[in-house]
């Protein structure tokens, strides 16, 4: 009896574990999410109403533009981009514009030997009563 409950309960493990693991490499579980689709992503953090636009489809190794648009009562703390396949490590969002409920910025991703990658932008805001509040866009990139 013993002898068939150990790889039942190892196999449990396992399961849970790599559960765990793929819910945390998506990140997210202390903010609220969106994909981007056509350049664009909407999302609703707790004081409202969040948009991000991308100026063209996102080329690798080439500069992209990047506007954020947030209610007034946040302020921009700061953006940066982690592939989620592969570790890239973290892009920060290069901010050429910050003013109250928008932000404007560039990025640039580069190349690696991961034909399609998955990447996340995690947008962190602080609000009036200096609280965190962050906001993630996922999205697709390939060669």
């Amino acid at each position: 009896m013993i002898k068939h409950f150990i790889p039942v309960t190892l196999l449990i493990t396992i399961i849970v574990f790599v559960f765990v693991f793929l819910q945390l490499q998506e990140a997210g579980s202390d903010g609220v999410q969106c994909t981007l689709r056509k350049n664009t992503c909407a999302l609703n953090v707790k004081d409202g109403p969040v948009f991000v636009q991308i100026s063209s489809t996102i080329q690798l190794e080439e500069e992209v533009d990047i506007e954020i648009k947030y209610p007034t009562s946040l302020r921009y703390q700061k953006a940066v981009i982690s592939g989620i396949n592969m570790y890239m490590g973290e892009t920060p969002i290069i901010i050429e514009l910050n003013k109250a409920g928008l932000t404007k910025g560039k990025f640039f991703l580069g190349a690696c030997s991961e034909p399609d990658m998955r990447w996340q932008m995690a947008i962190s805001f602080e609000d009036e009563n200096k609280q965190t509040q962050k906001a993630y866009v996922n999205f697709q990139t390939s060669q």
